[in-house]
């Protein structure tokens, strides 16, 4: 199960100072993120602002309660698991308190053992909760899909304007492309549609409008592109890559190189990406990799990076060790609000339910086209990314983060982060490698 920082984050909420101050620190100790509140109502004003997982509350506080608490975030309809504090070993008392829908509860003084077990199963419950909903809703996002194509064949059908080239569309709208939206294969059909109709006969040849040949010309070359784009997934899928055993420093090398080679894009949007420092402590770490193959995908993640990234603002690469895995994460912030071009008007980032469909061939979370990027939006490039990192071995997946380091804003910075996993190469696995390296000299 892999869960973000804001997975493992909790709201303890305790009048007495001490108690929190010991709940907080056994928390943290086991990496969770801990925001502490001294009574409901300030806990309240917390949770207006941010979402937690779990929520630790005493049942006894000053100003609101915790049982007053409670049915209020009952009430607002919570998705948080609620772990209960209480001093009474009663059966009837928590009974009572289990009926108000809680997840859990504690009785003091607290076990801190059965206090991190409780813990993690209310964690590891929220978010199997919240992976569940986003799947549901991931569901109804293919299925409106679907719906949306079925009823655009049905009203070409049923006009009788279902020819050849109403096929062809209606492929590429199956494949939710953006191939029939702005340039690209639509407006050339459409253009030539307008060629044929418009082009004047003068003796053995055609006279046509230099505007509209303008035309012809720069989709005939978006459409070459796309065709390229199409053949090198074709090629990605029916080919091994070749790797090398390399370390943290070479990759880190890669990403500083693909970064420098990206100098031109940032500028337009005015965007400055930095890359995390060397740390000697990852050095000692080898993953099997193919340079040119990581750089193709750095490149597209930077590249819509940089496309979704308000303008002025600085893209992230960071390099670290996550476990047994070398994570390359690339984050970004995000805009408030994202028009996704179908009259819904949705909140920044990527919400859960898309978070898998990004990556899908065609898909596009927008339709906002990005001309000054030399890059094609037809919604291939991070289909090519997750293509080259599972032929690495590894695996890539899309979330939203929070960032609370900027003090100056109490609700935090959202980004959206792309996060790259790479397995290590274990010691038995470079030794035996070593041994039949000698052995073959």
């Amino acid at each position: 199960m892999h869960l973000k920082d804001e997975d493992r984050s909790i709201l303890v909420v305790e009048d007495d100072e001490r108690s929190g101050q010991l709940l907080k620190d056994v928390l943290e100790g086991s990496g969770y993120n801990v925001v502490m509140a001294s009574n409901g109502r300030e806990a309240q004003n917390i949770l207006e602002k941010r979402n937690f997982p779990v929520i630790i509350t005493d049942l006894e506080m000053p100003e609101v309660n915790g049982q007053e608490l409670i049915r209020n975030l009952t009430e607002q309809g919570t998705d948080s698991e609620i772990i209960v504090e209480t001093c009474h070993n009663e059966s009837e008392v928590i009974i009572d308190v289990m009926k108000n829908g809680i997840y859990d509860y504690l009785i003091k003084p607290i076990d801190l053992n059965e206090l991190l077990l409780k813990v993690q199963r209310a964690v590891e419950s929220a978010y199997l909760k919240k992976v569940n909903r986003a799947s549901e809703k991931e569901r109804t996002i293919r299925l409106e899909n679907q719906l949306n194509w079925l009823k655009w064949m049905h009203d070409r059908t049923q006009s009788g304007a279902f020819d050849k080239t109403a096929k062809e569309k209606a492929l590429f709208y199956n494949l939710r492309t953006s191939l029939t939206q702005g340039s690209g294969f639509g407006q050339l059909i459409s253009v030539l549609l307008f060629v044929l109709e418009s082009a004047e006969l003068q003796g053995e040849k055609y006279l046509i409008d230099k505007n509209i040949m303008d035309m012809v010309r720069e989709n005939t070359y978006t459409a070459s592109r796309i065709i390229d784009s199409l053949q090198e997934i074709d090629i990605l899928l029916g080919q091994e890559i070749k790797t090398e055993e390399m370390n943290a420093a070479d990759i880190r090398a890669i990403l500083s190189e693909t970064i420098d080679e990206a100098e031109h894009a940032q500028k337009v949007h005015e965007n400055h990406i930095i890359l995390s420092e060397h740390k000697e402590t990852l050095r000692h770490l080898r993953v099997k990799c193919n340079a040119e193959q990581l750089k193709r995908a750095v490149r597209e993640l930077l590249i819509n990076a940089m496309k979704f990234s308000p303008k002025g603002t600085t893209i992230s690469v960071l390099l670290r060790q996550n476990g047994n895995k070398l994570n390359i994460n690339v984050l970004n912030e995000t805009r408030a609000t994202r028009d996704l071009g179908n009259g819904k008007i949705v909140e920044g980032g990527i919400s859960l339910a898309y978070q898998n469909l990004v990556f899908e061939p065609f898909f596009r979370l927008e339709h906002s086209v990005f001309e000054n990027f030399d890059t094609l939006d037809i919604g291939m490039g991070l289909n090519i990314v997750r293509t080259i990192i599972e032929k690495l071995g590894g695996s890539i997946a899309a979330s939203n983060v929070t960032d609370y380091r900027d003090a100056k804003i109490q609700e935090g910075r959202l980004l959206v982060d792309l996060e790259i996993q790479l397995p290590l190469v274990d010691e038995q696995e470079q030794a035996k490698d070593a041994e039949t390296a000698s052995a073959s000299k």
